[in-house]
């Protein structure tokens, strides 16, 4: 599952990740019939804890000021987001589709993985010799949603459902999986807020 957000139509984003993968497993095979000396490790990290999405947004916002604003609604929109979400994005002004924008930003940043523990859980991972490396909490619990439902995971409620998800989730696999990879338990999601 290669995606920026649930219902985000990147088409060639998705793509791009999906070719990393398969060339990555296909390099799997090839170096250990070619190369056994060589490892190679494929890294699909979930939200780690940086600024890259606040900053995406304001270079988004200044090359196109705010008329843009009214496309970046009409897509919230359409996303499947409760309705409650939809009624205040929909009676939003161009200020406050900053500030929301902005609170979302945050959130992502302030409730990823440190960027310090994503840089250590993927070197010790790479050094154990795994070859699919998962850091973060999210990214661990939609990889077991997909694989326990992948026939709804386009489904227009998937979004609500994957965020249940997280919320139920003890996080039991990533943190026996941080303690083989000599890391601090993560902190869930739920206790950060």
């Amino acid at each position: 599952f290669a995606s920026i957000g649930t219902h985000t139509p990147h088409t060639s984003y998705s793509a791009a990740k999906f070719a990393v993968r398969g060339f990555t497993e296909a390099l799997i095979t090839d170096m250990r019939l070619n190369a056994p000396h060589i490892g190679v490790s494929l890294v699909c990290p979930g939200y780690i804890g940086t600024d890259i999405a606040i900053n995406s947004q304001q270079k988004f916002l200044d090359s196109h000021g705010d008329a843009a604003l009214e496309g970046i609604k009409r897509s919230f929109l359409r996303k499947g987001v409760s309705d409650e979400i939809k009624e205040s994005i929909k009676n939003a002004d161009n200020e406050q589709m900053k500030q929301y924008m902005a609170r979302m930003g945050q959130y992502f940043r302030d409730n990823g993985m440190p960027a310090t523990d994503a840089a250590t859980y993927i070197l010790n991972a790479v050094q154990a010799g795994l070859w699919r490396v998962l850091p973060g909490k999210d990214v661990n619990s939609l990889d077991e949603y997909i694989r326990q439902n992948p026939e709804n995971i386009y489904d227009l409620e998937y979004g609500d459902k994957i965020f249940k998800f997280f919320e139920q989730d003890d996080n039991s696999n990533l943190a026996e999986q941080e303690k083989k990879l000599g890391l601090h338990p993560s902190t869930s999601r739920s206790s950060r807020l």
